[in-house]
Formats: C-alpha cells, sequence, structure tokens
C-alpha cells in the first residue's frame, strides 16, 4: 500500500511515494488530467440548438473525455528519479495508485466575455452543485477505477441556464474558462504517531462559535468560510497542550498536523450539533445524522487536499520564479524590501499573495465538493456524553482514505479547427443533410489491456424514431486494440433535425486476465441525443478492486488468516489466504473482480477465519466491505506500544519483554542495537485497557558482558537501557 509522508519524489507535476512494505514498489498519483486524444484529435464536442435567428441562448450540449494518463516519458524519469533517490535493491515495480471512488466536476469561472452572474437560476438542475456570481459546479459524471482512470463528462447548458451560447463563445475563442476536475479517493498508509492531549476545550469550543456564529448553514460552513481554515486559527490560539510523544514520519511538524486532526474529529464529533427538524430546539449530535456527518468528513479532507495542492503549486511557482543569486548588496537588499513589505487586500486586511492562495482553495473546494444536505450546524456544548477536559493518549497507524484532486482545462488550442468540433443548428432553418457527428468514447489501448478487453462492436442507428429500414447505421470495431470505422460517426440531420441515436455496444473480455469473473460478454444498448455515444466497458461491468490486509499491530498466534468473501456480484465464494512466516505474510493482497454492472450496489460481505494446527480459533463476519478494503484484526482487545532507546555502549542488548495478567502471560524476545531510538514493540492484552498508563510490563534485559538486570515499563512510556545501571 502507498505510504504517504515527505519522502517522495514529484516529477512533471506527478507525485510518487514508495510502499508501506515493499522495498521495490513505487506508487504515483498524477496531478493533472488531460483531454483525451484519439488520431490527433481532442474526444471533445459542443452541440448547440437555438429555435429562431433571433435566440442567442438555446440549449448546448458538451461531451469530452479526460483521463490521468501520464506520459511514457515521465514515466521513464521516474524511475530514474527513484534509482536515484531510493536506491533499491531489486528491479522496481511503478503503479498508479488504486482508487476505490472517483468522480468528476465541470466548473465554469467568469472572466473573459463569460458573465456567470447573469446565469439563470438552475437550483432545479440536479446535476448543478454549486452556483455563485463567480462560479458554477456542475457534477459530470464518474471516472474510471482502472488505467488511466478515463472519465466521459457530459453537461446539458439548458435554455433556463443561459450559458449554452456563452460556450459557443467560449470554444470558438479558445477561451480558458471552463475546467474538469476529478475527485479521487485511494487508501494510504500513513506514518504512525502518538501524542498526548491535555486541557479543557472551553476555549476551542468559544472560539469555533466566534468563528461561526450561533448557527451555519452547512454549505456555507463547508464551502465559504471551510472547516479546516477556521481550526488553523483556533490551533494558532489554542490553550490545549498537543504533545507528540513518537512520530515515524520524517518530518515532526507533519505529526504534530496529524495529531491536529484527529484532535478536529473528536471536536466535530463531540461538540458540533445538526438541525434535524423545523423546530428551533431540533438540535442532535453530528453522529445521530451519517449523511450529514459523512458529508463534513469528505469536505475537510477535500480541504485539506485543496490547501496542500496550493501550496505545492505556489512552492513550485516561486521555484520556477526564483532569480539566479544576486552579485551585489544592493540587489539583495531590494529583494528583502520587497519580501519584508506584502501588498496588502484592503477588504480583508490579508496580503495579496494569501488572498489569492485563499481564493484558489476555495474554487477548488466548490469545484470538488460533495452533495451537501440542506442543514444547519452549530457548535456547542449539549447533555449526553460530552466531556470539557480531556487528557489522553492516543496512538494511530492505519490505513486512510485520502482524496487527490487532479484538475486540467477544457479548451481547444490554437491551431484547433473548432469547426470540427462545434456543430450549430437552427432549428428554425432546414436541417436536412447537414452533418450529425456523433462520437463513440472508447477504451483506449492502455486500458483495453489493463481491464483485458479483447473485443467490441458497437453499431449505431439514426434516426432512433425511424422504422430500421430507413435508419441510417454505422458500425465501429476495436478488436485486439486494432480499431475499425470512423469516430466520431458521420451521420446526417433529417427534415425534422433529429438528435437522437439508438445504438448498440458487445464487449468481450479475455478469459485469461487477472480479473476473476463468471462470465466474459457482456452487452449494452441505448439512446443518446447529446452527440456521444458512452461505450467505456465500466457501463457493462463493475471492475472491483479489494485489498486485503492484516493489521499493522496483527499479532500472528495462529498458523493462518483466512478471508472469505461473500455477494450477489458472483457465484460462490472468493478466498484470501494469509500463512504465518511465508515471505509476502505481511503484504497486502489484492483480489481483482469483474461483475455486471446491474449488480454494482450489491454489498460484499467477508468473514474472517484465525486457524491454528487445522482447527478455527477465532472467527468473526460476516461484514460488509467498506472502502473497498479489509483489515484482518487478531483477538486481542488492545495492541499498547512501549518503548526502548539504547543508552549503551555494547553492540547490542538482548531483552525478554513480558506481561501477565492473571492465567494470560504474554512475551517477546527482541535484541536492541547501540544507537537505536525509541524501538516500539507491541503489547497485546485480552482485557480493554482505557489509559495506556495502567498497563505495567516486566522486562529483563541480557548484556554482552555482566549481569542481566530487571526493570518495569508503563505502556506508551519509553525506556532507556544503560548496562550500566
Amino acid at each position: 500500500m502507498i505510504y504517504i509522508d515527505q519522502k517522495k519524489l514529484t516529477v512533471d507535476g506527478v507525485d510518487v511515494y514508495p510502499d508501506h512494505i515493499s522495498q521495490t514498489q513505487f506508487w504515483y498519483i498524477p496531478g493533472t488530467i488531460r483531454l483525451a486524444q484519439r488520431n490527433n484529435r481532442k474526444v471533445l464536442s459542443y452541440l448547440w440548438y437555438t429555435d429562431s435567428e433571433t435566440d442567442n441562448e438555446g440549449i448546448g450540449f458538451l461531451n469530452f473525455e479526460v483521463n490521468t494518463a501520464v506520459p511514457k516519458a515521465t514515466l521513464e524519469e521516474i524511475e530514474k528519479q527513484i534509482i536515484a533517490k531510493w536506491k533499491p535493491e531489486g528491479k522496481i515495480t511503478l503503479s498508479t495508485v488504486p482508487y476505490h471512488t472517483g468522480s468528476v466536476s465541470f466548473s465554469v469561472l467568469g472572466g473573459g466575455g463569460v458573465d456567470v452572474a447573469k446565469a439563470g437560476d438552475l437550483s432545479k438542475d440536479p446535476s448543478v452543485v454549486y452556483q455563485s456570481k463567480e462560479q458554477l459546479v456542475w457534477n459530470a459524471g464518474s471516472s474510471s477505477l482502472v488505467g488511466d482512470n478515463a472519465a466521459v463528462c457530459s453537461v446539458r447548458f439548458s435554455k433556463e441556464g443561459k450559458l449554452a451560447g456563452a460556450m459557443n463563445a467560449v470554444l470558438e475563442n479558445k477561451l480558458h474558462n471552463i475546467a474538469a476536475l476529478y475527485r479521487l479517493e485511494f487508501l494510504a498508509m500513513r506514518p504512525s504517531v502518538t501524542f498526548t492531549v491535555k486541557g479543557t476545550f472551553e476555549k476551542t469550543i468559544q472560539d469555533f462559535k466566534a468563528s461561526i456564529g450561533a448557527s451555519i448553514p452547512l454549505e456555507v460552513l463547508l464551502l465559504d468560510i471551510g472547516v479546516q481554515a477556521q481550526w488553523q486559527k483556533i490551533m494558532q490560539n489554542t490553550d490545549l497542550k498537543i504533545e507528540v510523544v513518537n512520530y515515524t514520519g520524517e518530518n515532526e511538524q507533519d505529526g504534530l498536523k496529524w495529531a491536529q486532526q484527529v484532535l478536529l474529529d473528536y471536536v466535530l464529533k463531540n461538540f458540533f450539533e445538526v438541525q434535524l427538524g423545523a423546530e428551533k430546539d431540533a438540535w442532535s449530535p453530528l453522529s445521530k445524522a451519517p449523511d450529514v456527518e459523512a458529508t463534513v468528513q469528505k469536505a475537510k479532507d477535500v480541504e485539506l487536499a485543496a490547501s496542500d495542492k496550493v501550496a505545492d503549486k505556489e512552492t513550485t511557482d516561486n521555484d520556477k520564479d526564483k532569480p539566479a543569486d544576486k552579485d551585489t548588496d544592493a540587489e539583495k537588499d531590494t529583494d528583502a524590501e520587497k519580501d519584508t513589505d506584502p501588498k496588502k487586500d484592503e477588504d480583508t486586511g490579508k496580503d495579496n499573495a494569501t488572498t489569492e492562495k485563499d481564493s484558489a482553495v476555495k474554487q477548488l473546494i466548490k469545484a470538488a465538493a460533495p452533495f451537501i444536505p440542506k442543514v444547519s450546524v452549530r457548535a456547542s456544548y449539549y447533555h449526553g456524553s460530552q466531556v470539557n477536559s480531556i487528557d489522553f493518549m492516543y496512538s494511530e497507524k492505519k490505513a486512510k482514505s485520502m482524496p487527490v484532486l487532479p484538475q486540467a482545462l477544457v479548451a481547444l488550442d490554437a491551431s484547433d479547427n473548432v469547426d470540427e468540433y462545434v456543430t450549430k443548428l437552427n432549428r428554425a432553418g432546414t436541417p436536412f443533410g447537414r452533418a450529425y457527428n456523433v462520437v463513440v468514447s472508447i477504451p483506449d489501448e492502455t486500458d483495453q489491456a489493463k481491464v483485458g478487453l479483447q473485443a467490441l462492436n458497437v453499431q449505431a442507428r439514426y434516426p432512433a424514431s425511424a422504422p430500421t429500414s430507413k435508419q441510417t447505421p454505422f458500425n465501429l470495431t476495436v478488436n485486439a486494440g486494432k480499431t475499425t470505422g470512423q469516430n466520431p460517426l458521420p451521420f446526417q440531420y433529417d427534415a425534422k433535425g433529429s438528435a437522437e441515436v439508438e445504438y448498440t455496444a458487445d464487449f468481450v473480455f479475455k478469459p485469461s486476465s487477472d480479473w476473476e469473473s463468471d462470465a466474459f460478454q457482456y452487452s449494452l444498448k441505448g439512446t443518446s441525443e447529446k452527440g456521444l455515444i458512452t461505450a467505456m466497458a465500466e457501463s457493462v461491468v463493475e471492475f472491483l478492486t479489494i485489498s486485503v490486509a492484516l493489521g499493522t499491530d496483527f499479532v500472528w498466534n495462529v498458523d493462518q488468516a483466512v478471508v472469505t468473501l461473500t455477494s450477489a456480484k458472483w457465484k460462490g465464494e472468493k478466498r484470501v489466504v494469509f500463512q504465518k512466516g511465508a515471505k509476502d505474510a505481511m503484504d497486502v493482497k489484492v483480489i481483482k473482480l469483474r461483475s455486471d454492472a446491474r449488480f454494482q450496489s450489491e454489498p460484499v460481505q467477508y468473514s474472517v477465519d484465525l486457524r491454528k494446527a487445522n482447527k478455527s480459533v477465532y472467527a468473526y463476519g460476516p461484514l460488509q466491505v467498506m472502502d473497498k478494503q479489509i483489515t484482518v484484526v487478531d483477538p486481542y482487545a488492545n495492541h499498547i506500544p512501549v518503548y526502548f532507546t539504547a543508552g549503551f555502549k555494547d553492540e547490542s542488548v538482548d531483552i525478554t519483554l513480558t506481561y501477565q495478567d492473571g492465567d494470560y502471560v504474554w512475551e517477546d524476545q527482541f535484541s536492541l542495537e547501540a544507537g537505536e531510538k525509541k524501538v516500539q514493540r507491541i503489547i497485546p492484552t485480552l482485557k480493554d485497557i482505557k489509559l495506556k498508563s495502567e498497563l505495567e510490563a516486566q522486562y529483563e534485559v541480557t548484556p554482552e558482558s555482566g549481569d542481566s538486570f530487571k526493570g518495569t515499563i508503563k505502556g506508551g512510556m519509553t525506556k532507556v537501557i544503560k548496562t550500566s545501571a
């Protein structure tokens, strides 16, 4: 699994990270997306229909395809830099990170002749997720979760929206007012962190209430104010004492940042309420409204990702703009004056750079925002299990779902012929015989290989309402990567100017591919009036990738861990087995399943059986798979860390760590090398221990020379081992 830390490479906007276990596996995350191209032509079309010679608005259909493809030259450069930076032993594997959800938004910004403020009321358009005087955002569809994550986007500009004519002008003038943005989520391991928090929440909650008011619409909090933005301000002046005890990452400041995020989750859970009815007193804890709580969590994570993305871009731009070393003291002094006297924004009082950064972050958040329920929220003390004081030690190392926000401009280049992409039709005239090009969106050769697609045949017939004998058919065929037929399909309008096309598509997959499946052939049929036929594999099948892993603190007191998966998506059972002592015992195992898209909403259940000497010693389930990951846990109630630091001059010492609770005895033997600091050992307990410090274990140290000696250590604590003691 990808391991997110500061130890990364960035090449041509692509971030590269190591694996959390394997020394030769590396993962990359594209920072941008691009318009797809086939036969040196962008996969983009715009149909603009008007009803009369004086109709300047009309209706528009914008269709385009985008993906996260990374050029081969960039991948080769990444491999070179991996070898230079990390010096891996053995042949490296470079893979795109596997995503478990993906959606695409389409955003229109004002300027350049586009007056978004004059757009009509689009509140009744279910595809519009955000509208303001500066920005409009549509939900443009979902992206593929395999291959290059291709997304076929289709946006309808209604007559009420008054933007169809403006979009025609944007494309004709090749302006940069429109963009597509992905919101992809992937699972990643973060460095482990242990921290303590002490204090009361009174000032923290009062600061939150002061920043957002007595109550606030959820949409305003998430899109305009920002949960993360307010939290960062609060953390700058907090009276809570947050101390990072142990952080395995490269930068300890990141450990503090992560600790603050965990604390934010605690505050949202315990001190935020949502209004669930019309009555003024109908307030309940956020946890009582799971859909609202999930929206807040997603928006919070998106805001953090957007801030990081803008900060990375700012750093890159600054590096590009950084001048060569100054030769004279006068030049250096001039630069120093510029840096210490930033211009201020008259309205906000912030320097212009900060204002621009805040604006860029908000644009990203609004473009990537999930659906937001129409409710109000507030920060408040309320009756229940809420506790005002806090004094605990928290330790975490687990996989977390993280969003990434690659984006791209949707525009024609100076060399593009507009007439090849834009079709205008005035319904008051005679449309008969005019060209009606229908784009067929199909997987590219790379994606065909990745999903195991052997052949694809698309047949389209026009007009859809006519008898078969009076329809014009066109075929587009893909076989073993070779495409036969024209794309776009060169139809001609009938006398009515009909736009509807009916089509069928047949997909045949290779039996030998690495996707497990009960079937190899699937069919699709439908109609389209948008000038676009989507014949992507995801139209008929679901490509489900499930990651199965042992918990990071899994204790091997068994021979096997057997995970059994069942679902209506397939027949029978699927099994994943972890074997004690095997080289890949702690590796993440990935099961790839292809099933009919009709069963996409069906859940996947799993059961776990821990076996020793061919007998079951502990089992649980069935449970539902969440976020396309399964983490296998052992039967222990707690996994409490203790830490050892070498304070001796010998090369090493042997340590026996023992914990006893009644009849239960746990023993762990290991060596501590000279110079090692905060070596973590995990003590599993059968009983649930509320405070780590309540656990007390014994240890015996055997040095290279001299007598052994014993001592005690408490949970979460660090013991410095000195052989002279």
